[in-house]
């Protein structure tokens, strides 16, 4: 059976990585390997989450434990860099340090890509406190073909990871082989959109060799929605707000799918910010200052409607 890698970029997460580590004990199928790296956390969980796997993942013999402390904080994107430079699993998969894998996960992940013989997956996540479950199917069913009931194959993957509501990498809902994960790294300085961005370009890769990509549906991942997160934050001047990293990457692309994704993330970047300003007029002047934009994301939404139209029986 194939190998896989679980890699937990931690930073002050105290209250959350007990439950994190113990999601993984309780998986049927036992990761091959964990790779915790901490962000030089102040809060004590490296210890604790130290203290937990001395205790508990003595019923997990067959399981490698490597610890990466970093010496400064670096940000969750050099954190993830770090695991994956470290990874030796034939697929890599991530875990934020207050998400929780439900017990069939692993098991029923590996054993779909290696029947089906596919290079990613994407993982159905269930938002909690609110219930909320990502992918919104519907919005992107025309673009695949039923396995089973709760597995499906990717006709255009990168069609399917471009469209809204799919939400490719929130939650780090993503198992890869290894071998295209290492092709490309995440944004160390962005701190918006910065999983959409890096499996883009790792689903670029996959399919320019003609790989294969697959859907698992079901709340197998429960994504915690964490109060003073970036996307919970407000922006209390317009000099605060966040560029996402796909804005500098494709902003010049002529490439149609470079452009779908652009598209849907800066609709999701508008929608945020306007949300997110606390200011009557900051948001009027954002508005203003980004009518380009919104005449931009008007015309692709015609191609996108096009390209659409050839999935609709």
């Amino acid at each position: 059976m194939a190998t896989v890698s679980v890699i937990i970029p931690l930073y002050n997460k105290v209250d959350y990585i007990d439950e994190t580590l113990a999601s993984l004990v309780a998986q049927e199928r036992h990761p091959d390997e964990v790779i915790i790296v901490d962000d030089c956390s102040t809060d004590g969980s490296l210890e604790t989450a130290k203290l937990f796997i001395l205790k508990y993942f003595k019923t997990m013999p067959e399981t490698r434990v490597h610890f990466i402390e970093l010496d400064e904080n670096k940000g969750p994107g050099f954190a993830r860099n770090e695991g994956l430079k470290f990874a030796s699993g034939d697929y890599v998969i991530f875990l934020d340090a207050d998400d929780v894998y439900e017990p069939p996960l692993l098991e029923k992940a590996v054993r779909v890509v290696e029947m089906y013989r596919w290079d990613i997956l994407a993982i159905g996540i269930e938002l909690v406190p609110s219930g909320k479950t990502y992918p919104e199917f519907e919005r992107v069913s025309p673009y695949f073909v039923p396995c089973t009931e709760d597995v499906f194959l990717g006709l255009d993957p990168l069609l399917i990871a471009t469209t809204e509501g799919f939400n490719m990498g929130r939650g780090s809902n993503v198992l890869v082989a290894r071998k295209y994960a290492v092709k490309e790294s995440f944004s160390e300085t962005a701190r918006l959109n910065e999983g959409i961005d890096y499996w883009y370009r790792v689903l670029k890769h996959i399919v320019a060799r003609n790989g294969k990509m697959g859907l698992l549906l079901g709340g197998h991942l429960k994504f915690r929605e964490v109060a003073g997160s970036l996307s919970r934050s407000y922006y209390k001047n317009l000099t605060d707000v966040s560029y996402p990293p796909s804005f500098e990457r494709y902003y010049d692309s002529e490439d149609m799918y470079d452009q779908f994704l652009f598209d849907m993330v800066s609709r999701r970047w508008t929608a945020h910010t306007v949300r997110h300003l606390k200011s009557p007029l900051h948001k009027a002047y954002f508005m203003l200052r980004h009518l380009p934009l919104f005449r931009r994301q008007y015309q692709t939404g015609k191609l996108r409607k096009r390209s659409h139209k050839q999935y609709i029986i």
